[in-house]
């Protein structure tokens, strides 16, 4: 079963020589901090379940998937968007 993100990662794969180009721009890699940010917050928030008090912080989160990203982008292309969705996937567990 294809996990739920990685549409996401088919489009920054499909997309990837220019996100590496907008990654040299700090605002740029900032502002989608802040989406990935809000868009864990926004599924954290429609979750109908109470989540633990030692659930992982969404700052946290964010910066280990923008950091998965980047890394993905510069030097980790060789992977699919699949594997790398999977993975991440795996992670969260």
């Amino acid at each position: 079963m294809r996990v739920p993100f990685a549409r996401f990662f088919d489009y920054i794969y499909e997309n990837r020589k220019f996100f590496s180009i907008l990654f040299e721009n700090k605002s740029i890699e900032t502002n989608l901090f802040n989406l990935i940010k809000n868009l864990i917050e926004t599924r954290r928030n429609n979750k109908q379940k109470e989540l633990p008090k030692s659930y992982v912080s969404i700052d946290i989160l964010t910066a280990s998937l923008m950091g998965i990203i980047i890394w993905w982008i510069k030097d980790g292309i060789h992977y699919s968007s699949e594997y790398i969705a999977n993975q991440i996937s795996l992670m969260y567990k």
